[in-house]
């Protein structure tokens, strides 16, 4: 309990510098931008440095959106301890750090992923193609399928850490989650938990479990 809550200043001066408040920042391209913030952040956070040569911007984007759901979560879960005050833990600057690690979330991690998914899904469900033909079709369908699942997964698991029969999480995050983005989360949600049966592979199933996700925020 004690290691986590001595991890809180560092997560949060992590969150600091993904979302960037550098003056130089504008004097370089955007990727560039975001691989020195990456790399900042791994330094900060003790893990490799982010690896960039050959990296699109695109790469870059969704990278800075996994760490940003990392560090929501490893912020949550700071802020969660039972021995810490949120109030007194988190400051104005760090609130809005963090309401923008979600957007950046959602703008270039959920939404683009979803695009390319729901681009990978023949345009007639109705029409069953033979399964040889899907996978050929989808070309990396599987690969993105399965990262917006792990990123639909973890941003539900902000809102009900203890799955969809448990009570919703009363922290900051989970609140702007669930007030700035439940259009955001609902939309992959249901666009994987109704995938209908004639889209379904073995590579890329429906998500039924996410329905009760669906039921229970909707409540």
């Amino acid at each position: 309990m004690i290691k986590m809550l001595m991890d809180l200043p560092t997560h949060l001066h992590a969150a600091g510098i993904l979302v960037g408040t550098s003056k130089s920042d504008s004097t370089q391209d955007l990727k560039s931008v975001l691989v020195s913030r990456l790399s900042q952040c791994s330094s900060v956070l003790g893990r490799p440095e982010f690896d960039s040569p050959r990296r699109e911007l695109e790469d870059v984007q969704l990278q800075t959106a996994k760490d940003a759901l990392y560090l929501l979560d490893a912020i949550q879960k700071d802020i969660s301890s039972p021995s810490s005050t949120e109030p007194l833990a988190v400051g104005t600057r760090d609130l809005a750090n963090i309401r923008t690690l979600l957007s950046i979330v959602f703008k270039w991690g959920v939404d683009p992923i979803l695009g390319r998914v729901i681009m990978s899904w023949p345009s007639r469900p109705s029409v069953r193609l033979p399964a040889q033909s899907k996978i050929i079709d989808l070309t990396n369908g599987p690969e993105d399928f399965q990262g917006l699942c792990n990123l639909t997964r973890q941003l539900l698991l902000l809102a009900l850490p203890a799955g969809h029969t448990g009570p919703l999480s009363q922290t900051f995050i989970a609140n702007a989650l669930l007030v700035r983005h439940i259009t955001d989360i609902l939309k992959p949600c249901i666009a994987l938990g109704w995938l209908p049966k004639a889209l379904s592979t073995d590579l890329m199933p429906t998500q039924n479990h996410l329905r009760d996700y669906v039921m229970r925020l909707l409540l």
